[in-house]
């Protein structure tokens, strides 16, 4: 069962979109156990027996959000900090094994970019992406 927002979880939620160039509708984002949930399409959610009824944006925990695998891959294209990488580039193979790779951009969360298609995101500190890809897709 869906649950509505609290105020910490909006007010955590604001703080994570200002890494998007887009606003986001929070009439769609609501709270399933501990994880937060984008859908777009409200017409018809069942009872029971729901595989995904939308897109996972992180899981709430200490007034912060830790964003899922998901909501990078949804959002990548509304993204403000993004780094693409090539395929001959070290950063590429660096990053789908689940390393840091050193990138001049704003500290916040990014997304990774191959040929324009979104691998997955990061987040810059003091110019260093700190890898956040899943671990279950890494390479080795």
């Amino acid at each position: 069962s869906l649950l509505p927002l609290s105020k910490e979880e909006k007010s955590a939620l604001e703080k994570l979109f200002k890494c998007l160039d887009t606003k986001i509708d929070f009439s769609r984002i609501f709270k399933y156990g501990e994880n937060l949930i984008y859908c777009k399409n409200l017409e018809f959610i069942p009872e029971k027996h729901i595989f995904s009824c939308g897109v996972k944006i992180g899981e709430f925990s200490k007034n912060y959000i830790t964003p899922h695998h998901s909501f990078f891959k949804c959002f990548g294209e509304n993204f403000k900090n993004k780094i693409e990488i090539s395929e001959n580039d070290i950063d590429t193979q660096k990053y789908l094994r689940g390393e840091c790779i050193n990138a001049d951009i704003p500290d916040g969360w990014c997304v990774i970019t191959f040929n324009g298609l979104v691998l997955g995101g990061g987040k810059a500190v003091s110019g260093t992406i700190k890898n956040h890809y899943p671990k279950g897709l890494r390479i080795t």
